[in-house]
């Protein structure tokens, strides 16, 4: 049996009247066959020519902007960014707490900050390059008749010495439309596609 029948039979059961005991247990599967039939939509990269990647010892991750209608998108993909930075790249984080405080009353332009005012925040947090990112989609989408859950990631590298961009890329990540979302959970399924758009960008410096 294919994913997609697999997928179709799981529909099939729920509509009539499959037991919940067992929905905690098939949550996992569901996942994985929705994720399994999913692909990056977009990917889109620039890397600076003379930027010096294996010089970078501590970043700033700036919190993320949200353009989306998901309350909480922007702190979600802040921080799954940086647990995908800790994992994969051998650099030191700084602390969210003292990157709050450096930001101060401009925290809630992060996104639009000056170049000057990049290299004061980063010489004030010791860290060599400041990373800004926006969460332009954390939903679905409608696509010929179907919705297909989508989570969209931009990310910059800022050099924090002349506030120059070293690096910059987008993501998305979108699931099969053959599951509804409520019966995965709405929750779980945004956190790995975005654990999934996260871990690309953070390869892509690698």
């Amino acid at each position: 049996m294919t994913s997609k029948e697999k997928i179709m039979q799981l529909k099939y059961n729920f509509s009539k009247g499959f037991s919940m005991k067992y929905v905690p247990r098939l949550i996992p599967v569901v996942l994985f066959l929705v994720l399994n039939a999913a692909c990056a939509r977009d990917r889109n990269s620039f890397r600076h020519p003379e930027a010096d990647f294996s010089s970078i010892t501590r970043v700033a991750v700036i919190p993320f902007e949200n353009y989306t209608n998901s309350q909480y998108a922007g702190d979600i993909v802040t921080m799954i960014y940086m647990s995908e930075l800790l994992m994969n790249v051998d650099v030191e984080v700084v602390e969210p707490g003292e990157v709050a405080r450096a930001l101060g009353a401009d925290g809630t332009r992060a996104g639009k900050l000056s170049q000057s005012e990049i290299k004061s925040i980063g010489s004030a947090l010791k860290a060599d390059t400041c990373i800004f990112g926006t969460v332009q989609e954390y939903g679905t989408v409608r696509v010929r008749n179907e919705n297909y859950p989508v989570v969209s990631v931009n990310v910059r590298w800022v050099d924090a010495q002349t506030g120059t961009i070293i690096f910059m890329a987008s993501v998305s990540e979108e699931g099969s439309p053959q599951i509804p979302v409520i019966d995965v959970g709405e929750e779980q399924l945004y956190s790995v596609l975005a654990r999934r758009a996260c871990r690309k960008l953070v390869n892509m410096v690698r």
